[in-house]
């Protein structure tokens, strides 16, 4: 019997290869157009993106036009401004809708919309309703704006054109090629390969295209992301540059606010390695270039940066603070110098004029002062002259007078005569006592040879011994204050003492004298009647005849403060803060702050002190 004939297996396969390539080719099919569809699609987005750039370059060159109106009349300025601004806003939106879906076209889309943003950015700091004056101050700066755009713009256009050529060209190719596929398709055999190979190819093409679609999203991000950074980054007040770690001074990114501080260009900058240098102010070279030699050779900037003057071409000369630092990665090696340069030129200019005018006022204060001593010293010499005289001539001369009313009261018969001599001598013997009140009073010889706390005890002694108030002092003195000092204060407690005797009533005196802030505090403190200071002193010559006026004149010019405080039925406190170097400037610091936060003059005032 003979054997039954089988199909050999090849025959099999090749029908399972031929339905498999019938199904591939028919995927392919499908995928071919949907690959077609898709750059039929990316054709529109580009001609729709082609016809906003010109509906937004047209919008942009009006908006030019109305600005340039706009400054030489201003007369409705801010709303035809804000008009423009909706426009190229409104235009700005479509591109950025319609290039959405395409990585390509966004990153166009987002360089016109980073200039439409500084313009609109800009028109925002004029207000809401800006005057002409404000129009025309900025009209130069929005028309510098507006062109940038226009270049963005226009160059956009073209570079869109250009692939929409492209992608036309490359369009109509794959659909010949299409055509041509499937008029060549014929044959089991080649079905088959074809099928394969389609398989293959479309497996690869998603592999790839996948791929692309992730680069493509990455690239998007990432140019969005420098988009950001480089607007804000040119929005800073600063220069930002980026330098090779290699010490070879070589640029690799400067802001464009080079121009505006250092004025050179971002380009000129870049393009000489050795400009920054060559600017730099001779007496500063050497000090900066060994500073950046050694952070370079160390690695560690100066955490307070450094400064310097920089020339610029224009001849002008500007300090510049320049702060760096070294980005590393993540195995700690340098990668690249990044750092930021301010402007600090008015800055200085404000630093040296105040040390000019610190200058001037020690200046001044020295003066006073040396004013101050010879004052005090002319004062005191005369006081001491008077009081020599008084002491050479008129005493002596009433003790003489004293003596010989006495003989001649023994020779008198008489009891009306020696009674009418024993007064003369009692009136004599009071003249002589005035007469050395007034020596004490003319000059102590205590405050020279015992210091001021002996004498201000002297003093308060000598006034309870002609029935005054009692008295006490509380020294708290360390050192002796200068003589100049010492003198003052002595004057405006006497001064004070006085008025306490004369006017308060007083039973009793208390003087207290502290070191305080590099000086020392007086204060002299009565238990009389007190009185009303915003009543009772006024009056033409009321402080002349209360010596209060003289005691401030004292305390201030010494370069210190003066303060009265009374009450009616609670006594009169005089306090006064004296520097131990007479004449030198107040600070403010030494005594207490008044309770409202006031000055300490004003202080003096208010509780009824001299203005």
């Amino acid at each position: 019997m003979r054997p039954r004939l089988r199909r050999p297996l090849p025959l099999a396969a090749g029908l399972a290869l031929a339905a498999l390539a019938a199904l591939a080719l028919e995927v392919a099919l499908v995928r071919t157009a949907a690959h077609l569809g898709q750059a039929s699609r990316r054709l529109e987005r580009f001609s729709a993106a082609r016809l906003e750039l010109g509906g937004l370059d047209d919008t942009v060159s009006s908006a030019r036009e109305r600005l340039r109106a706009i400054s030489r009349e201003p007369v409705r300025g801010s709303l035809d401004l804000e008009e423009t601004d909706e426009l190229i806003g409104g235009r700005v939106d479509a591109l950025l809708r319609v290039s959405r879906d395409d990585p390509w076209l966004w990153r166009r889309a987002l360089a016109v919309a980073a200039p439409a943003d500084a313009y609109g950015a800009a028109l925002d700091l004029l207000g809401p309703l800006p005057d002409g004056a404000a129009i025309r101050v900025a009209a130069p700066a929005l028309e510098r704006r507006l062109g940038e755009l226009e270049h963005v713009v226009e160059r956009t256009a073209v570079q869109v054109g250009v692939e929409a050529a492209r992608l036309a060209a490359r369009d109509a190719s794959d659909r010949g090629a299409a055509r041509r596929l499937l008029v060549g398709l014929g044959g089991g055999i080649l079905l088959v390969g074809l099928g394969v190979a389609l398989g293959l190819a479309a497996g690869a093409r998603r592999r790839v295209r996948s791929e692309e679609r992730r680069r493509a999203e990455a690239e998007t991000a990432r140019a969005f992301a420098e988009e950001r950074f480089r607007a804000l980054v040119e929005q800073l007040p600063a220069v930002i540059y980026a330098d090779r770690p290699d010490g070879s001074m070589l640029t690799e990114y400067v802001s464009p606010q080079v121009e505006r501080i250092l004025g050179v260009s971002a380009e000129a900058y870049l393009a000489d390695p050795g400009l920054w240098e060559r600017h730099l102010h001779p007496e500063d070279r050497a000090r900066v270039m060994a500073s950046v030699r050694r952070l370079f050779a160390e690695g560690r900037p100066s955490p307070e940066g450094i400064e310097y003057r920089w020339i610029r071409p224009d001849g002008r000369v500007v300090w510049i603070e320049d702060r760096a630092t070294m980005i590393r990665d993540g195995a700690g090696r340098p990668l690249l110098l990044q750092g930021m340069m301010l402007d600090v030129t008015d800055r200085k200019r404000a630093e040296e004029e105040l040390s000019r005018t610190l200058r001037r006022l020690r200046e001044l204060s020295e003066q006073r002062r040396s004013l101050l001593r010879r004052v005090v010293d002319a004062q005191e010499r005369e006081r001491e002259r008077i009081a020599r005289d008084v002491h050479d001539d008129p005493i002596q001369k009433v003790t003489a007078l004293g003596i010989r009313l006495a003989h001649v009261r023994g020779q008198v018969a008489t009891d009306e005569g020696r009674r009418a001599l024993q007064e003369l001598e009692r009136t004599t013997q009071a003249t002589i006592a005035s007469l050395r009140r007034l020596l004490f009073d003319l000059r102590p010889q205590a405050l020279d040879r015992d210091g001021l706390a002996a004498a201000v005890r002297l003093l308060l002694s000598k006034v309870r011994e002609e029935n005054g108030p009692a008295g006490a002092v509380d020294d708290g003195l360390v050192r002796e204050p200068e003589p100049e000092a010492r003198t003052i204060a002595y004057r405006i407690v006497q001064e004070a003492v006085a008025n306490a005797r004369k006017h308060a009533g007083a039973s009793r005196i208390e003087v207290s004298l502290r070191e305080e802030d590099g000086g020392f505090r007086v204060r002299v403190r009565d238990d009389g009647r007190g009185f009303r200071p915003e009543g009772a002193l006024r009056g033409p010559g009321a402080l002349e005849h209360l010596g209060l006026s003289t005691m401030r004149e004292r305390a201030e010019t010494a370069g210190g403060w003066f303060r009265l405080a009374s009450a009616p039925g609670r006594g009169t406190t005089v306090e006064f803060w004296l520097p131990s170097a007479v004449g030198g400037p107040w600070n403010g610091s030494p005594g207490e702050p008044a309770a409202d936060g006031a000055s300490r003059r004003t202080r003096a005032e208010a509780d009824g002190g001299p203005r």
